[in-house]
């Protein structure tokens, strides 16, 4: 985690949080003391995506946002959704927007059609999650196709009919990127 405000406030809150995570199972609480530490830090955080591919046979990953205060009940529905679809999962991201990247693994053939079809129920489900907790299906890396299934959950049918009549205004011979989110 990375906190910002006020410097003579900031060694409060870094204990404060600290001690959240330990009441809530954290082995171990590392705080940067310099910038070389803080460098070292995120070199880590930026390494888990190669990390978990690494580790594992498939890795999907799909951002949610939820609102700050769900993020807690967000992690607490994933592990659910993973044990429920005999998955595993690993969740990072951005507490400060409740951005949250969820990362379906398995270590099973995902070409198989019974995982395959975990695979998607769990898709489905942390989407569901994610909505139901007042959220959005995309923080960062957009709805894309393979999101657009799910669009009809978020957005009303005008919503989408509306981005239809635009994506026909702004490229009506189907040149960017065609049939990929509008047949």
């Amino acid at each position: 985690m990375e906190l910002d405000g006020e410097p003579e406030g900031m060694e409060a809150n870094i204990l404060r949080c600290g001690g959240v995570c330990e009441d809530h199972g954290a082995t171990d609480v590392i705080i940067a003391r310099d910038d070389a530490d803080r460098e070292r830090l995120w070199a880590a955080r930026r390494g888990c995506s190669k990390a978990l591919r690494e580790a594992h046979a498939f890795k999907l990953s799909e951002d949610i946002v939820v609102p700050p205060g769900a993020i807690a009940t967000m992690l607490a529905k994933v592990d659910g959704i993973a044990a429920k679809e005999r998955l595993m999962t690993a969740t990072f991201g951005h507490a400060g927007d409740g951005n949250l990247h969820v990362n379906v693994l398995t270590d099973e053939d995902h070409r198989d059609a019974d995982v395959a079809a975990r695979i998607q129920n769990a898709l489905g489900g942390v989407f569901r999650a994610a909505l139901d907790l007042g959220g959005t299906l995309s923080g960062e890396h957009g709805i894309g196709i393979a999101k657009a299934r799910y669009m009809a959950w978020e957005q009303s049918a005008e919503v989408i009919d509306w981005q239809k009549r635009l994506k026909r205004m702004w490229d009506p011979q189907e040149l960017l990127n065609p049939g990929k989110i509008f047949a």
